[in-house]
């Protein structure tokens, strides 16, 4: 077998456009000039993933003592016990609620809600 039916062989399950194929040869000559070789670009490409990964599980970890923290000073719902949610309310024209209502908790488990005319703020302070 000759090396273009080789090369369609390997390309065929990708499902490549020409206009892809041609920017591919483009990287590929480019990493060549630059005295790279493919080798290079996967260890690379290894890496940036072990970085994302390290970062996703910093962010995971960030997120999940916010959502503690958050669930110790929360009000909890007197319907269910679960933390509720704290909202804005009345400051645009998607979160009116009809009264001098400032904040508004809600509960992501039975949607029990409570309407305050106190701040986030003064919640808060």
């Amino acid at each position: 077998m000759d090396i273009n039916k080789n090369i369609e062989k390997a390309l065929e399950p990708f499902g490549f456009p020409f206009g892809t194929l041609q920017d591919l040869g483009t990287f590929l000559r480019h990493l060549e000039k630059n005295q790279l070789s493919v080798s290079d670009f996967l260890g690379y490409i290894d890496q940036q993933k072990q970085e994302a990964a390290g970062r996703e599980k910093r962010v995971a970890t960030l997120r999940e003592q916010r959502q503690k923290e958050w669930a110790e000073i929360a009000r909890k719902c007197p319907e269910c016990s679960a933390p509720m949610n704290l909202f804005q309310v009345n400051t645009g024209p998607r979160d009116q609620t009809g009264d001098d209502s400032n904040s508004q908790w809600a509960c992501p488990v039975c949607l029990h809600d409570e309407y305050s005319t106190k701040t986030v703020r003064e919640l808060f302070s």
